[in-house]
């Protein structure tokens, strides 16, 4: 075998090689490896919670009951990265970019001095788990974000507030690497 045959067939296997690499790396970061504690692709599992923020939210509307919100979010997909948190359901997509989070353990106190409103069901979810982190999301100008993302006993949260409709809700997203 002359030369620049083994030289070739070199490339060829540093080629492939390269290319396997660079495609475990992409795969262990998107889910959720290597990339901060919930960087990730995930899937919406459903709502955990609805619920006011103030006295003057009574009860959830008939059109967020559980199975229409379920039919609603089904397929809907949360990116995360270090900078940037992507909403993809259906056609639409919202892209947020250039973002900090800032993690922050829910202690009880904590939780009775943020979360024990009028609608003390907020609270007592939260009271059922052992391990609570919140990451609050800042924009780029500095600004607090209507979403938050909580890591509760190694699952994980999104949370919207729609402060317009005093309404608080929590849906929980699953690793898109682990669904079968």
């Amino acid at each position: 075998m002359g030369w620049v045959a083994m030289k070739t067939k070199l490339s060829k296997k540093k080629a492939i090689l390269s290319v396997v690499l660079v495609g475990i790396i992409l795969l262990m970061t998107g889910c959720g490896y290597n990339a901060g504690q919930i960087a990730g692709a995930y899937l919406y599992a459903g709502p955990v919670y609805r619920g006011g923020v103030s006295s003057y939210y009574l009860e959830p509307k008939p059109s967020e009951s559980y199975d229409y919100l379920m039919e609603q979010n089904l397929g809907t997909m949360y990116f995360i990265s270090e900078r940037t948190l992507m909403i993809k359901q259906g056609e639409n997509e919202r892209l947020i970019k250039d973002i900090k989070y800032v993690s922050e353990r829910l202690t009880g106190s904590f939780l009775e001095k943020n979360y024990a409103m009028a609608d003390t069901r907020l609270k007592e979810f939260f009271d059922g788990f052992d391990k609570c982190i919140r990451y609050t999301i800042y924009g780029a100008s500095g600004d607090k974000l209507d979403t938050e993302i909580f890591l509760l006993d190694g699952e994980l949260y999104i949370a919207e507030l729609r402060p317009a409709d005093l309404f608080y809700s929590i849906d929980r997203i699953v690793d898109y690497c682990k669904v079968e």
